[in-house]
């Protein structure tokens, strides 16, 4: 479950860019174009199937893997949940460090008001 997350993972975050700079910004890519990207970014591809579901078209994908609709589903589920996860780390990193900016301002306002 943990290396299918991290795949997924490292999926979204390295593939987008590698894929518009390989092969042109596209609504979707193939098959093989998926392949040949994760093979460039040197990622595993023991979850590929992934992949393919997130950048390929979908339609074409669960009918050329002979994908059933619960698979499907559950891999939608396991690609929502990392999403969602990688959202929500992002919200959490920014509030962290709004908080913290807002900490060192006050904390530099009061030096200054007492220095003064």
């Amino acid at each position: 479950m943990f290396a299918q997350r991290y795949a997924i993972k490292q999926y979204m975050k390295h593939l987008p860019e590698l894929l518009t700079q390989l092969f042109g910004k596209q609504a979707h890519y193939s098959q093989i174009q998926v392949s040949q990207a994760v093979e460039y970014a040197g990622l595993s591809g023991r979850h590929i199937h992934y992949a393919f579901l997130i950048f390929a078209d979908k339609k074409a994908i669960i009918r050329e893997l002979n994908l059933s609709q619960e698979t499907v589903s559950h891999m939608v589920k396991a690609i929502e949940h990392v999403s969602r996860g990688d959202a929500i780390d992002a919200l959490a990193i920014s509030t962290f460090e709004n908080a913290n900016s807002s900490m060192m301002n006050s904390t530099s306002s009061y030096k200054q008001y007492y220095r003064g």
